[in-house]
């Protein structure tokens, strides 16, 4: 696909989205039922009198790193001066965080964890790639690529053109930063969910989204908090793996997966989610609207 299809393709995306906030909000404001059954997961009561609902996809937030950020919320449900922050999304699976890898490992850094040692952060550097990240690696990089040339397979050329290797490239020539990767990623599994589903780099937890709704997808209208889906997805951190394809150019999550993306020609980590992961691992938190 070419950058400027990329482009096209992700304005498409989001020019979606922000309609399908929209017209999940005008459906909260006329169905009272479907907005206290959201608010009651979260507050666990009713609707306090009457309520207000505010829709905006495109929210900025103080962020962690400094300057502004998108925030997650995209609808807040207000009443009694109490708020149920929601992020909204359009289908069963997609794109749920965008992030550089230098703007990921500071705010690892500044929350407190210490599971990301210089084996694991070098490991995530050369699994994402892009020149910036690889900087300093260039010799562990290209013994990655040569040993990628000698299996002969055609992700080869896509491994070089993006600077960057799959997780059995990286095995073959630095095992250790691939274990310590992988161990990371598992230590780090509640924080990782909390930062795609909930905060982001937002600072501040009022511009925290506190649960996650489903529209149109095949399980209907359904939500699920982000505190349950970050204090669950650390009891299924075994299921933390590469994906089979092309040498392992994913790491499967308990609720989705993470790849490699350059939506602008740079490279970055984007975080999926995946219906079919939160059905088998989180049904009992999943709240079903009929």
């Amino acid at each position: 696909m070419s950058q400027r299809n990329r482009s096209e393709g992700w304005q498409h995306a989001k020019r979606d989205g922000h309609d399908n906030e929209k017209t999940f909000g005008d459906i909260l404001t006329g169905n009272p039922e479907l907005a206290n059954h959201i608010w009651r997961q979260f507050h666990g009561s009713s609707i306090p009198g009457p309520y207000k609902v505010s829709v905006d996809g495109s929210k900025r937030a103080q962020s962690s790193l400094g300057g502004t950020t998108t925030s997650k919320v995209d609808i807040e449900l207000f009443a009694s001066n109490k708020a149920t922050r929601i992020s909204v999304k359009k289908s069963s699976g997609g794109q749920v965080w965008l992030v550089s890898v230098d703007s990921f490992l500071n705010l690892v850094r500044l929350s407190g964890d210490k599971s990301w040692s210089d084996d694991a952060i070098r490991g995530l550097k050369l699994f994402i790639g892009g020149a910036s990240n690889v900087s300093g690696l260039e010799e562990t990089l290209q013994q990655g690529l040569d040993y990628s040339k000698t299996r002969n397979h055609s992700f080869h050329s896509n491994q070089v053109r993006y600077s960057r290797l799959s997780a059995t490239d990286l095995r073959a020539v630095d095992s250790n930063a691939l274990a310590s990767l992988v161990s990371a990623i598992k230590s780090s599994m509640s924080l990782i969910t909390r930062f795609a589903f909930a905060s982001g780099a937002a600072a501040n937890e009022d511009d925290w989204a506190n649960t996650v709704v489903y529209n149109n997808s095949t399980m209907g209208t359904a939500s699920i908090l982000t505190q349950d889906l970050a204090n669950y997805s650390e009891k299924f951190t075994e299921s933390v793996t590469f994906g089979p394809r092309n040498g392992g150019t994913t790491i499967v999550l308990p609720w989705g997966f993470l790849q490699e993306h350059h939506p602008q020609g740079n490279n970055l980590m984007q975080f999926h989610h995946k219906e079919n992961l939160l059905l088998r691992h989180y049904p009992d938190q999943l709240k079903h609207f009929d």
